[in-house]
């Protein structure tokens, strides 16, 4: 990573993207789970844009208290719909260990979001989270290959 994309804790602190809470992001939970119907799929998906709105900014996913997932949308709404999908639906257009993360990782999540204009600051601050935070993400996406990404896929099917 390179250095102007990091920032340290404290600064993270100042700005208020630490810690993770309601006083300083906005938060809906979600139950990640495959839909038994088209309707609960589509009332999913509109509670998730309802509930965003068209803001560009910020989002961690934690479940059980463990960080999952840290990322930046333009707009977030759609980069969390695309992890609900992720989590029951596979197609050749995605990441297939995205596919199996999610896909073990069903059940109720929060999603804490924050307005963030500029794509370079998004950038920075995802970066600089990422590293302070350590979401799970990013160490399965490392330790898995692909064979291993289907198995888990077919487990959870």
């Amino acid at each position: 990573m390179k250095d102007e994309y990091n920032m340290d804790e404290k600064l993270l602190i100042e700005k208020g993207f630490l810690p993770l809470s309601g006083k300083n992001w906005n938060i809906i939970e979600i139950n990640h789970h495959k839909p038994e119907t088209e309707t609960e799929r589509t009332e999913t998906r509109k509670y998730i844009k309802e509930s965003i709105g068209s803001i560009n900014g910020i989002y961690v996913y934690e479940q059980d208290n463990k960080i999952l997932y840290v990322g930046k949308g333009k707009p977030i709404y759609r980069r969390v719909r695309n992890r609900y999908k992720r989590c029951y639906y596979y197609d050749k257009t995605t990441s297939i260990k995205q596919c199996a993360f999610w896909s073990l990782h069903r059940g109720i999540v929060k999603v804490y979001y924050k307005e963030l204009e500029g794509e370079d600051d998004r950038k920075k601050i995802e970066t600089s989270m990422q590293k302070i935070l350590k979401p799970i993400y990013e160490v399965f996406k490392k330790s898995h290959t692909e064979e291993t990404a289907k198995a888990i896929l077919k487990a959870n099917s």
